[in-house]
């Protein structure tokens, strides 16, 4: 044990319990585990599964600037260039504008 004396011998019942916790932990690491989880790569890798879903969320939205990294749609924010509502793809590196207000037919 950490704060016991060096000088003198554990009791028994402080022997016991600190077999007992010993012999759990060895019991844990035993256990059979899990194995890791493999990649197993298909016609289309993740990163363009992800790309591709994101295309299709936003493709009722106007595309305001194509090929934006963080720093220009900072610039674009901070001179206010663009509207409420936009919102930055990342992983498209693409700024949507908002969605159009949709137009109800009044007779």
């Amino acid at each position: 044990m950490k704060d016991q004396s060096k000088k003198f011998a554990p009791s028994g019942p402080e022997f016991i319990e600190e077999v007992r916790r010993r012999q759990e932990f060895i019991d844990i690491r035993a256990r059979p585990r899990l194995p890791a989880p493999a990649y197993h790569s298909g016609p289309t890798p993740p990163f363009l599964i992800k790309r591709q879903k994101a295309l299709a969320e936003n493709a009722h939205l106007p595309v305001l600037v194509e090929d934006a990294n963080l720093d220009v749609f900072r610039r674009l924010s901070l001179t206010r260039q663009i509207p409420a509502g936009a919102k930055w793809v990342a992983c498209l590196g693409i700024i949507y504008g908002p969605a159009p207000k949709s137009r109800s037919k009044a007779a």
